[in-house]
């Protein structure tokens, strides 16, 4: 069982039906998954800059084609909880639930429960810039703002995870401080290890931690390593997560971006080609195998017991 807590399948769906290919979830996403033994994905609705020109409407239509493609497929189903997925994984069904990366469909706070009807249990407050909600790494002197903690006390009360990822080192840090609820960072590594902005600083990722969440593996080659990055510099930096959160707080989080943002082969940015790899990584841990479990699903689920 492995589960990978960021993958930008919606969008890439909508894009591929605009493009004539309405059955992608079928023909290009789900065997990967299922080659890679991933049993629960966390698809993350993330908006380009033509979507955000109307972010409501384009998150909701991301959702509904997620929908209309799981719902003529009989092996993946929307899940909400730790008990759906596990019931999917009972079906053999590779159990899906739903994040927004980036907060910017919340145009009025009520919206907040309209995403939640919708199946969202998890919100990152921005991308890389800034928005109404927060600073994002790109917007390093920006915190959280007032309608930022009013969203995160709205999240609080729904019992909603807030994903830190792609916060600014201000906004992250406030939010640890004022959010009520569970933080995670589902896709993010060790600035310490790779120092990049998108990464977290140690004193983050402990605090993560501490707080009782979990911390997301990234594969990005950019946030693994700053030299030259292999699967070698990933296990490194999955080594170095362990050892700054401990066992119980780091996942996997892979991020895609080539298969799920595809560009000319030279611009590639993943150190693992697809999902299709990632039982062979995990297989390929130096790690007991108590561990790997942890850090495959044990974690996650752990975290997803509590919505």
């Amino acid at each position: 069982m492995i589960i990978d807590a960021h993958a930008d399948i919606s969008g890439f769906l909508v894009r591929q039906a605009k493009s004539g290919h309405c059955m992608a979830l079928e023909e290009a996403v789900l065997p990967n998954l299922q080659t890679g033994g991933i049993t629960g994905v966390v698809n993350a609705v993330y908006l380009d800059k033509q979507e955000l020109n109307t972010p409501k409407a384009s998150a909701l239509r991301q959702i509904e084609e997620l929908r209309r493609q799981i719902d003529l497929s009989q092996d993946m189903a929307i899940v909400t909880s730790a008990g759906e997925l596990e019931a999917a994984y009972q079906r053999d069904q590779i159990g899906v639930f739903l994040s927004l990366e980036g907060a910017e469909p919340i145009e009025e706070m009520t919206d907040l429960d309209v995403f939640y009807e919708a199946g969202v249990r998890m919100i990152g407050l921005t991308w890389n810039g800034a928005n109404r909600y927060a600073g994002g790494c790109a917007a390093p002197h920006f915190g959280l703002t007032n309608q930022g903690i009013e969203l995160l006390d709205r999240m609080a009360r729904k019992n909603m995870l807030l994903d830190l990822s792609h916060l600014s080192d201000p906004a992250t840090d406030e939010a640890l401080e004022r959010f009520q609820g569970l933080p995670i960072a589902s896709h993010s590594n060790a600035r310490s290890y790779a120092d990049h902005v998108r990464n977290m600083t140690d004193e983050q990722l402990r605090r993560v931690a501490e707080r009782g969440g979990v911390v997301g593996l990234n594969a990005i080659s950019l946030f693994v390593s700053e030299l030259f990055p292999s699967v070698e510099h990933l296990q490194r930096q999955l080594d170095y997560l362990i050892y700054t959160c401990g066992e119980d707080h780091v996942g996997f989080g892979f991020d895609f971006c080539d298969r799920y943002f595809p560009g000319p082969k030279e611009d590639g940015f993943d150190v693992l080609a697809g999902p299709e790899l990632a039982y062979d990584f995990q297989e390929s841990l130096r790690l007991p195998g108590r561990i790997k479990d942890k850090i495959a699903w044990q974690n996650w689920l752990r975290i997803y017991e509590t919505l």
